[in-house]
């Protein structure tokens, strides 16, 4: 197992950014897992609200994404999660929540700054913008890798969940469903889209019905 090294704490890494007790609402410290956009990834992070102390763990994982996308939707999904809790909440009365991101993403840490353009993830930060307009104030940084303790954990805990999302622990489980399909999608299941060799013909298909095969 990994061997962790002791990482700086909450109230060291809001001071070393000159945040005081009424200068944050929320922050986010996160950590995205993976390695190429047909590949699997995951993300972990972890939400900490300031009024209550509250500690939210959030997790997910994809069966393909690039690492920079992991990297942006260890905030993206639960940034929507906060601003539907915000409309909830606090909307009504008019303040706004300021919301400091931590990330050891330079790449997200400066689109967020609007310093470099998001390229092919565009719309991704499309969403972004949206949940800014509706009453959330963004703040992003970059953290170096493994300096502080809440974002060694976030690596940590991205990585256990991408390891066992991986598709042969997941596509096993269609198993049940495979005398009930189609030969075509029983393939698909298994391995993938099957290829034709050369000057191999498409079976006949009925009318009306879509190729598998492309």
């Amino acid at each position: 197992m990994k061997t962790i090294q002791p990482g700086r704490t909450l109230t060291e890494l809001l001071q070393e950014f000159g945040l005081g007790d009424q200068d944050w609402d929320y922050v986010l410290i996160g950590d995205g897992s993976g390695f190429a956009r047909n590949k699997e990834s995951a993300y972990a992070t972890f939400l900490i609200e300031r009024e209550t102390g509250r500690v939210e763990p959030c997790y997910g994982a994809f069966s393909h994404a690039s690492i920079n996308a992991a990297e942006l939707l260890a905030y993206l999904v639960p940034l929507s999660w906060l601003n539907g809790y915000y409309r909830e909440r606090k909307q009504a009365q008019g303040s706004l929540w300021r919301v400091h991101i931590f990330t050891d993403s330079e790449f997200t840490a400066n689109v967020g700054n609007d310093r470099i353009s998001s390229g092919p993830l565009a719309e991704y930060w499309a969403m972004v913008n949206i949940i800014r307009r509706r009453g959330l104030t963004l703040h992003w940084h970059w953290i170096p890798r493994d300096t502080y303790a809440w974002s060694q954990m976030a690596d940590f805990l991205a990585g256990q969940v991408r390891k066992r999302n991986l598709k042969q622990d997941i596509l096993p489980l269609l198993a049940p469903y495979r005398p009930q399909i189609s030969d075509p999608a029983n393939r698909l299941a298994r391995h993938g889209p099957a290829k034709r060799q050369a000057g191999q013909r498409r079976p006949l298909r009925p009318q009306g019905e879509a190729d598998p095969a492309g």
